[in-house]
This record gives structure tokens, C-alpha cells and sequence, in this order.
């Protein structure tokens, strides 16, 4: 929380002793004087045409006590939301849309946690899809299905990127259906696909509206360059995040496939099986929506502290200002009265002087103040961007 900055006001010093006696043949006529100028008397005394400047500051303070300080509330500031984390397995995707890239390349043939790849695969698409309300718009990608795995037929495999369906609703039949007519033959023609996943979605959309989800058990081999084409795609108009599940994925496939994830905004998860596979499509789905929301909210946090401390800045200011011009018109009035009443030049303008220094120090006190609540309004908005997550950061260990 903010606090008033550990600076004060001149002291005010009580006066010492007593005034100066009038002369009696003054006497009758004071209390008249105290009526005419009430500013200059206080109880049953007045000040006399001798006194000091110093003298007349302090009465001038009694009856016109400093309150600037109450120009320095305290500044109340929002934490933000916590560091995020992995949101629910299985909750509604928070996208509008999105393209399902299945790698069907020779290896896809073989088997992983005791089932084949590529039926495992098409398990764990349809079952995700089947999860989705049917407004979801889903579009299907399928690489690496042509040709061969040899050298004669890579040619014709890297050029054998197919969207088997456009982007739209209710898709979960045909996803099915055109997943069970593909058969895994050839190589991995990734950077082709992903531009196709991009070319099948809207051309300009929100971020977070739109997301490509790549199913993939190995790296590109049709010498396509996939980070330079995820990137590509995030950065133009379509916006889209694109994730990516390594399917049994070797290790030392796994670094250009998380990259790919990475600078498409998106993340990489392992799966060894088809269950896992699935659970990763969600995860997914649900991370998108779950990191929006958070970065929503962590934006709206720190505007809410910036606003905050501009509005008590600003108000500080005006309350020193109010106060200042009005002590400049009551002294004013004072060296207006105490000349008619003979004071010397050299005491009403010695007072005029320390009202002046007094405001000086308002305006000192002001400036501590103000930087005081940018640098309060600083750390706890450094402090809550170090919980957002940018596009790109791989989610968090879910120890699972």
C-alpha cells in the first residue's frame, strides 16, 4: 500500500510567553480593534504594531493551521490476479474456431502404448471433437498420407498436404469419417500443413479466436522450415494458436517441435498413447481460454493502479493548489490590514516570506508524494506482469 512520504511542514512553534502589554490607554479601545480585524486577535489579546514577523506567522498559524497533509491519502492498489495455472481437463473451448493437423507419415504406422498411431490418433481427434458443443467450428488437415516413405515416393508425400474439411460446425461425423480413409504412408511435410491450416481459417481474427492443434510423431523431413511457418501464421491476420502434441515423439525431435509451438504463440505437450493424446486436445482447448482470461484480467489490474494513482496524483495537486492560492489570498488580506494598522514593512513581508517558504515545502512534499505513488504503482504492476503468460510460453508442469 502506499503511504504519505516521510516528509513534514515547518514546525510550527508555539509562541512563548506572553504578548506584549498594551497600553492602557489602548485598553478601552481593543476589543474594538479585535471586532474590526478578527484575524488578528486571539482570546482576550491582539497582536501589537511591534511584533516580529515571526510573531505574526505564528498567529497567522493558529488561526490558519497548514492542512496539507490531508492531500496525501494513502494509495489503494489491486494485486492482481495469481499465477497461472493449468486450467480443468475438459473444460469448453474458449476459440471459435480451429483446423486439426494429423500427421499421417509411414511412421504413424507403428504402435504406441500397445495400439497403432494413426487409429490411436484418430481415436483421440474424433472423441475431442465429439466433446466440443456443435457450434465449434472445426476444420481437418491430413499430411504425410501420399506416396511413400522411400525416395521415389517423397516427392509426391511432401507435396500431399490435404484439408479434408473446411472449417465449420457440427463436424465430429466427418471427422471421423475422413479420418478412417486415411492411411499412414509417407513423410512429414509440417511447414506445408501448417500453412494449409492457416489458409482453411478466417484471414483476420482476435488472438485466442482462432487455433491450429498439430498431432505430429516426428519432426519435418520434406525440408520445410515449420518454426519460420508457425510464425508466419501467428503474426499475420488469422492470429491463430497453434499448439502442438508430440505423439510418442523421440527426444530429439522434441526441441523443434516445442519451438514450433513456442513462436506460434501456442505450447507443446507429450503423449505416449491415444488417451493422452486426447487429454492433451483438451488441455489445450482449455489453456487457451484459461490464459486469455487470466492476461484479461492482469491488464485490467494494472490499468485499474494506473488510473488509480494518475486520479490521487492529480487530486493531490489540485487539494495543494486550492490550499495554497487560498492562504495567498488570506495574506493578502492580512498585509493589507496590518499596513493600515502601522506594522512595520519589515514584519508583514518577513511573514509574507515564511507562508511562502511553507509552500514551497507543500510543493516539495508534493513531488516526494507523487514519486512515492509512481513507484508504489511500479512494483505492484511489475508485479503483476510477471504473471502473464505471452504467446509462446510453454504452460506450466501440471506433475501428472
Amino acid at each position: 500500500m502506499g503511504t504519505a512520504p516521510a516528509c513534514t511542514l515547518r514546525r510550527i512553534r508555539p509562541m512563548q510567553g506572553s504578548m506584549q502589554s498594551i497600553p492602557r490607554i489602548f485598553g478601552l479601545v481593543a476589543g474594538s480593534i479585535a471586532m474590526l480585524f478578527p484575524f488578528l486577535g486571539q482570546a482576550d489579546t491582539v497582536l501589537s504594531e511591534s511584533a516580529s514577523a515571526e510573531q505574526i506567522y505564528q498567529h497567522f498559524r493558529q488561526q490558519h493551521p497548514s492542512q496539507v497533509e490531508a492531500c496525501f491519502p494513502e494509495l489503494d492498489l489491486v494485486d492482481g490476479p495469481r499465477p497461472l495455472a493449468w486450467g480443468a481437463e475438459g473444460e469448453g473451448p474458449g476459440w471459435l474456431r480451429a483446423v486439426i493437423a494429423v500427421d499421417a507419415s509411414g511412421s504413424m504406422a507403428g504402435q504406441a502404448g500397445g495400439e497403432v498411431k494413426m487409429q490411436a490418433a484418430t481415436d483421440a481427434v474424433t472423441r475431442f471433437v465429439q466433446s466440443l458443443p456443435g457450434k465449434a467450428e472445426i476444420g481437418l488437415v491430413v499430411f504425410g498420407h501420399k506416396g511413400s516413405n522411400d525416395e521415389s515416393g517423397k516427392a509426391v508425400s511432401c507435396a500431399g498436404v490435404e484439408t479434408l474439411l473446411p472449417v465449420g460446425p457440427d463436424a465430429a461425423g466427418a471427422v471421423t469419417q475422413a479420418l478412417d480413409a486415411v492411411q499412414p504412408t509417407g513423410w512429414t511435410p509440417l511447414a506445408t500443413a501448417i500453412k494449409a491450416a492457416g489458409e482453411a481459417l478466417a484471414p483476420e481474427a482476435e488472438e485466442g479466436e482462432q487455433v491450429v492443434f498439430i498431432v505430429s510423431d516426428g519432426e519435418e523431413t520434406c525440408g520445410g522450415d515449420p518454426v519460420a511457418a508457425a510464425r508466419v501464421l501467428h503474426d499475420s491476420g488469422t492470429r491463430a494458436i497453434v499448439n502442438v502434441i508430440g505423439f510418442d515423439l523421440p527426444a530429439e525431435d522434441r526441441a523443434k517441435l516445442t519451438e514450433v509451438a513456442e513462436v506460434g504463440g501456442g505450447v507443446y505437450l507429450d503423449a505416449a498413447s491415444g488417451d493422452e493424446v486426447m487429454k492433451a486436445l483438451q488441455r489445450h482447448s482449455a489453456w487457451i481460454q484459461t490464459r486469455f482470461d487470466h492476461n484479461v484480467e492482469a491488464v485490467r489490474a494494472q490499468t485499474t493502479n494506473s488510473t488509480s494513482s494518475f486520479v490521487v496524483k492529480s487530486n493531490a495537486q489540485k487539494c495543494v493548489a486550492d490550499i495554497q492560492n487560498s492562504e495567498y489570498s488570506l495574506v493578502s488580506e492580512w498585509i493589507h490590514d496590518l499596513r493600515q494598522r502601522g506594522f512595520s514593512s519589515e514584519a508583514f513581508m518577513g511573514f509574507r516570506e515564511m507562508v511562502i517558504s511553507d509552500h514551497g515545502q507543500n510543493r516539495e512534499m508534493l513531488e516526494a508524494y507523487r514519486a512515492k505513488l509512481d513507484a508504489t504503482s511500479d512494483e505492484a504492476n511489475r508485479a503483476i506482469k510477471e504473471t502473464i503468460v505471452p504467446p509462446g510460453t510453454r504452460a506450466p508442469e501440471t506433475g501428472d
